[in-house]
């Protein structure tokens, strides 16, 4: 086995530097460290990660599945990072589009009020495969207990992986199918939200 030895390698010719070629296997030894004090892309791992808060109260009528919308709004404020890592996803209508293919992990949570009992709060995460049908793909659920005069509270939660192989046609959205009235409680922080990351690639 040959060996090169200099202290810098440069282009001849341009800006751009290739180290072998299609097929070729690149060994970093055990021990050796690659140190990048610039912008690496092309590895995988997490590139995208993005915070979503629910902005402001919204209304769910009692046995109507209702999407949730209409307040959403990245989370930068009280040190929040949404949309520091990446491009970040975004929002119309309560339906969520991902910036690029890969696996994406999501959780949401959702602090919900009603003045009274209200026996199943049942929050779907959605997706749709084609950019029309929607599906459940994870479901959480919580119930209201008042234990005294005024709006009572619970908070229900949903998470899931999801394969985004289509930008175009993967989206996502949530929503609630509630036995009673209830209301969803947003505000500038995150009493109401949702976080998503990319994982790696699909």
């Amino acid at each position: 086995m040959s060996e090169i030895q200099a202290n810098k390698l440069s282009p001849a010719s341009g800006t751009a530097l290739q180290v072998g070629d299609s097929g070729d296997v690149i060994t970093i030894p055990s021990g050796a460290t690659i140190q990048n004090s610039g912008t690496a892309t092309g590895f995988g791992g997490i590139t995208d990660a993005d915070y979503w808060n629910f902005g402001n109260n919204q209304s769910i009528s009692a046995t109507t599945t209702t999407t949730i919308s209409g307040h959403w709004n990245r989370q930068t404020a009280y040190g929040g990072a949404g949309g520091e890592l990446g491009s970040g996803l975004t929002e119309s209508s309560g339906v969520f589009t991902f910036p690029s293919t890969g696996i994406y992990y999501v959780n949401a949570w959702f602090r919900l009020l009603r003045d009274g009992d209200s026996r199943y709060n049942n929050l779907a995460l959605q997706v749709t495969l084609n950019n029309s049908s929607y599906s459940d793909l994870s479901f959480g659920s919580a119930f209201i207990k008042q234990v005294s005069g005024g709006s009572s509270t619970a908070q229900v939660n949903t998470q899931a992986l999801i394969d985004v192989t289509d930008t175009s046609n993967v989206k996502m959205r949530f929503s609630l199918y509630t036995d009673q009235a209830i209301t969803i409680n947003g505000a500038a922080y995150s009493m109401s939200g949702m976080i998503a990351f990319r994982l790696g690639d699909t």
